[in-house]
């Protein structure tokens, strides 16, 4: 009889970390892997702070993978923002996010930065 596999949960994939929010602008981290397992956790924190009126940068640096259940997330959550809060996203240049992004044109969908101030201060650059 095979040995039994051990696989993580989906809550072991993906931590995700806050940052204290000065001037209401709030960092989610994400840490591991956002895929159709763990991306609908991230898209419950992003619409509950979101929902507190708080400007968002959600830091991706530190996810090693992620795919369309990942990216919709994303997208659903800036799309409903409506004039609301803001959102940007920070990637870590070269990883696999930012491979992914590049392949996707994810840039011209969400407000994409590779530098935390850069990110933030994308918060008060007007939409277009």
């Amino acid at each position: 009889m095979p040995e039994p596999v051990e696989r993580p949960l989906a809550d072991e994939l993906l931590t995700i970390e806050t940052s204290d929010a000065p001037d209401r602008v709030l960092t989610i981290a994400a840490k591991g892997e956002l895929d159709l397992s763990t991306a609908g956790r991230l898209q419950d924190s992003l619409n509950s702070s979101i929902s507190e009126g708080l400007d968002v940068v959600v830091d991706l640096t530190r996810v090693s993978f992620i795919d369309s259940s990942g990216i919709a997330a994303l997208i659903r959550v800036f799309r409903s923002l409506n004039g609301g809060g803001k959102m940007s996203v920070l990637i870590a240049p070269g990883s696999q996010v930012a491979r992914v992004f590049e392949l996707a044109n994810i840039n011209d969908v969400l407000p994409i930065f590779t530098d935390h101030a850069e990110a933030v201060g994308g918060l008060s650059a007007p939409a277009g």
